[in-house]
């Protein structure tokens, strides 16, 4: 523990995810503010019963790579290994031709009609069939993709259709499928698409970030800055994808990178 997490403890208690996130051990964030946002972040998801549907959240804080590459669920867990030109700093991470590997592989952890992939995404894409996260495996897509140029924001959900939207640039994307009947898309907590492809199966290769991993091939490299990254159950409701965005807007706009 931190001298930092010390005294924000001493006030009012620190969740032990974000203590074993901080720690020097892991991700080694000292700043108070920082700590404090994070601490309110996971506050509002276990109030909120948006906590355990999550495999992984990447708040990509701290500025550096290192910091970047955990998980808040659970840092032991899908810790991002970074490969190629990418920049770090306060806004999050900036595609430049390089992307992440999370470690994290559909079909072993996640559920055929059950998932979401969500991300924010602060800065423009360009054309082109970029994915800000994706996985192909020998069956299924698992991928979110924002084109800006065009505007059209995709998701392949477990499926081989993608569900495609029209968004408006940034904000926060969620591509969920709650049941077996199709997706759905959500900008900033509205749902802008739906539809009622079938399943066809959960990629066995791990998610990538600012590309997509296709069966072992690294493509569609992405461009854009994500501040926020999430992979797990799908959200029940419109309303829960509402909250999760209500949430994620509050602490986006606690670190002055709200879009």
């Amino acid at each position: 523990m931190n001298l930092a997490s010390i005294a924000i403890r001493g006030s009012s208690g620190l969740h032990i995810e974000v203590e074993n996130f901080i720690s020097g051990s892991y991700a080694n964030i000292t700043d108070n503010a920082i700590i404090t946002d994070l601490n309110n972040l996971v506050t509002s998801l276990k109030n909120n019963s948006l906590w355990t549907m999550h495999k992984a959240i990447y708040p990509i804080v701290g500025g550096n790579a290192n910091a970047h590459s955990y998980n808040l669920k659970d840092v032991t867990q899908y810790q991002i290994t970074w490969s190629g030109t990418l920049t770090h700093n306060a806004n999050g991470v900036t595609g430049g031709g390089g992307y992440g590997l999370t470690g994290l592989v559909p079909s072993s952890v996640l559920s055929l009609n059950n998932t979401h992939i969500s991300a924010y995404i602060r800065v423009n894409e360009t054309a082109g069939s970029k994915y800000e996260i994706g996985v192909k495996g020998s069956v299924g897509n698992y991928r979110l993709g924002l084109q800006v140029t065009g505007v059209q924001f995709w998701t392949y959900i477990n499926d081989d259709s993608a569900l495609n939207s029209t968004p408006g640039a940034q904000g926060y994307y969620i591509g969920s499928r709650p049941n077996s009947s199709g997706g759905r898309n959500f900008r900033n907590g509205v749902r802008i698409g739906s539809t009622t492809t079938g399943t066809a199966g959960l990629p066995n290769a791990q998610v990538a970030l600012l590309a997509t991993n296709d069966n072992g091939s690294i493509l569609g490299n992405s461009v854009a800055n994500l501040a926020f990254v999430t992979i797990g159950d799908a959200f029940a409701s419109d309303t829960a994808a509402g909250t999760m965005n209500t949430i994620v807007q509050a602490f986006q706009t606690a670190r002055g990178r709200n879009v």
